[in-house]
Protein backbone atom coordinates (compact mmCIF):
# COMPACT_ATOMS: atom_id res chain seq x y z
CA UNK A 1 0.00 0.00 0.00
CA UNK A 2 1.34 3.26 -0.95
CA UNK A 3 2.19 6.09 1.83
CA UNK A 4 -0.19 8.53 2.85
CA UNK A 5 0.41 11.90 2.67
CA UNK A 6 -1.09 14.23 5.25
CA UNK A 7 -3.57 16.60 4.21
CA UNK A 8 -1.39 19.60 4.79
CA UNK A 9 0.93 18.50 2.68
CA UNK A 10 -1.55 18.12 0.04
CA UNK A 11 -2.68 21.65 0.09
CA UNK A 12 0.59 23.15 -0.33
CA UNK A 13 1.46 20.90 -2.99
CA UNK A 14 -1.92 21.44 -5.26
CA UNK A 15 -0.84 25.54 -4.11
CA UNK A 16 2.94 24.92 -5.76
CA UNK A 17 1.62 23.36 -8.88
CA UNK A 18 -0.74 26.58 -9.13
CA UNK A 19 2.27 28.64 -8.56
CA UNK A 20 0.12 30.63 -6.38
CA UNK A 21 1.05 32.60 -3.52
CA UNK A 22 -0.79 31.90 -0.02
CA UNK A 23 -3.03 34.38 -0.38
CA UNK A 24 -3.96 34.27 -4.40
CA UNK A 25 -4.72 30.73 -3.48
CA UNK A 26 -6.43 31.75 -0.21
CA UNK A 27 -8.43 34.33 -2.22
CA UNK A 28 -8.89 31.94 -6.03
CA UNK A 29 -9.85 28.75 -3.27
CA UNK A 30 -12.72 30.40 -1.05
CA UNK A 31 -11.08 30.60 1.85
CA UNK A 32 -11.35 33.75 4.03
CA UNK A 33 -7.95 34.49 5.00
CA UNK A 34 -4.25 33.84 4.37
CA UNK A 35 -3.95 32.49 7.57
CA UNK A 36 -6.18 29.36 6.89
CA UNK A 37 -3.49 28.70 4.74
CA UNK A 38 -0.76 28.95 6.38
CA UNK A 39 -2.27 27.02 9.16
CA UNK A 40 -2.80 24.09 6.89
CA UNK A 41 0.46 24.16 5.65
CA UNK A 42 2.48 24.33 9.02
CA UNK A 43 -0.01 21.95 10.39
CA UNK A 44 -1.55 23.54 13.01
CA UNK A 45 -5.17 23.09 12.14
CA UNK A 46 -6.78 20.10 9.54
CA UNK A 47 -9.15 20.26 6.68
CA UNK A 48 -12.49 18.16 5.99
CA UNK A 49 -13.72 16.66 3.22
CA UNK A 50 -16.56 19.59 3.15
CA UNK A 51 -13.96 22.18 3.06
CA UNK A 52 -11.73 20.43 0.54
CA UNK A 53 -14.62 19.94 -1.64
CA UNK A 54 -15.46 23.55 -1.39
CA UNK A 55 -12.24 24.53 -2.37
CA UNK A 56 -12.09 22.03 -5.30
CA UNK A 57 -15.38 23.90 -6.56
CA UNK A 58 -13.66 27.54 -5.89
CA UNK A 59 -10.32 26.55 -7.57
CA UNK A 60 -12.47 24.73 -10.56
CA UNK A 61 -14.58 28.02 -10.98
CA UNK A 62 -11.67 30.07 -10.76
CA UNK A 63 -9.96 28.44 -13.87
CA UNK A 64 -8.12 25.83 -12.13
CA UNK A 65 -9.44 22.46 -13.17
CA UNK A 66 -9.33 20.12 -10.19
CA UNK A 67 -11.05 16.79 -8.96
CA UNK A 68 -11.67 15.51 -6.10
CA UNK A 69 -11.74 11.64 -5.67
CA UNK A 70 -11.46 9.65 -2.68
CA UNK A 71 -10.97 6.22 -2.40
CA UNK A 72 -12.64 4.50 1.14
CA UNK A 73 -11.27 1.11 1.94
CA UNK A 74 -13.33 -0.78 4.29
CA UNK A 75 -12.23 -5.01 4.61
CA UNK A 76 -11.20 -6.08 1.24
CA UNK A 77 -13.87 -3.22 -0.46
CA UNK A 78 -12.71 0.17 -1.91
CA UNK A 79 -15.47 2.48 -2.28
CA UNK A 80 -14.84 5.72 -4.90
CA UNK A 81 -16.04 8.62 -3.71
CA UNK A 82 -16.50 11.66 -6.78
Amino acid sequence: MPKRKKMINIIKEIRTELKMTQAVFAKEAGFNTVQQISGLENNQRGIGFNLLGKMARNLSANGHPIALDVNLTVGDKTLRIH
